[in-house]
């Protein structure tokens, strides 16, 4: 996947849009990766790196990426802006709840960066 994308429709739940959020501008880029992982999987597009996957599990995905993915042109020694965009994200939630059930999840779950790789993983219900 290319950092310099073309402009696109991303289609987007009205649920999220209406989310009441304060991202960082780390958890923001996550969030709009995933959303394109998302597209291209949906799409059926494969994504054909190893360092970019979206691997189906029991309960939702596994998500793995570069972490320069979030970054733009900046040096992010020993992955401190990385570990605080995903550790906060994995701290915020989405509520869902109608007549019949009431439901939370974190937006990303376990992330995980790997040392000396740049590469991160994280799971997606």
């Amino acid at each position: 996947m290319s950092e310099n994308l073309p402009n696109k429709a991303v289609f987007q739940s009205y649920i999220w849009t209406c989310a009441k959020y304060d991202f960082s501008p780390y958890e923001k880029r996550i969030i709009y990766r995933l959303i394109e992982f998302a597209q291209r999987w949906l799409e059926g597009i494969k994504i054909k790196d190893h360092m970019h996957k979206i691997e189906p599990s029991d309960c939702g995905v596994n998500i793995t990426m570069p972490v320069a993915s979030i970054l733009r042109d900046e040096d992010d020694h020993n992955y401190a802006k990385a570990k605080a965009a995903f550790t906060s994200l994995s701290k915020k939630g989405a509520e869902y709840e109608d007549d019949k059930i009431w439901f939370y999840t974190a937006i990303i779950e376990h992330p995980k960066i790997e040392k000396g790789t740049g590469i991160a993983t994280f799971h997606v219900y």
